[in-house]
């Protein structure tokens, strides 16, 4: 897997594939073999391949934070909102931390057009004190949309 790794930085990506599949022969339970294959072959585009090793590294490890992040970012990805969102929800609860996952949630939650549930997303992860560019801009952004759409409904209303 090592020699996969290598293979994978220096942008071999077939032999990569060739060397984590022996490892796979080798040691068919371990999950970031699996893992592994399925950011390859996310890197190559083959994205129904990749979610399947993802897949099968979740069923491995199944809390795994990091597992859970890269899978429901690629179902972000193929704008499988729902199955992203659950996903997303999983890893931040086994991480509180991981920066990347309450990004690629609240980008879910806008992509679904749910502003208010992007919003608390994001004001979670401004409470870890971590700096991200441009995450006050967007909350600006998603409240001023959230006010529109309010205003907006509250005008419709009123005219009927």
């Amino acid at each position: 897997m090592n020699i996969a790794i290598i293979l994978e930085k220096e942008g071999k990506s077939k032999e990569a594939f060739d060397n984590y599949e022996s490892a796979l022969k080798v040691k068919p339970n371990e999950a970031r073999i699996h893992h592994n294959l399925g950011i390859n072959m996310k890197r190559a585009g083959m994205l129904e391949h990749a979610l399947n090793y993802y897949r099968s590294a979740m069923d491995l490890e199944p809390d795994n934070s990091v597992f859970l992040y890269n899978t429901g970012v690629l179902h972000n990805i193929k704008q499988e909102f729902p199955e992203a969102i659950d996903l997303l929800e999983k890893s931040i609860e086994n991480n509180r931390e991981n920066v990347y996952a309450y990004l690629a949630l609240g980008d879910a939650y806008e992509r679904q057009d749910q502003p208010q549930k992007a919003v608390y997303v994001y004001r979670d992860l401004m409470s870890l004190n971590v700096n991200v560019h441009g995450l006050k801009e967007k909350l600006s952004e998603l409240e001023t949309k959230i006010k529109y759409q309010r205003d907006a409904a509250q005008a419709e209303q009123a005219a009927l």
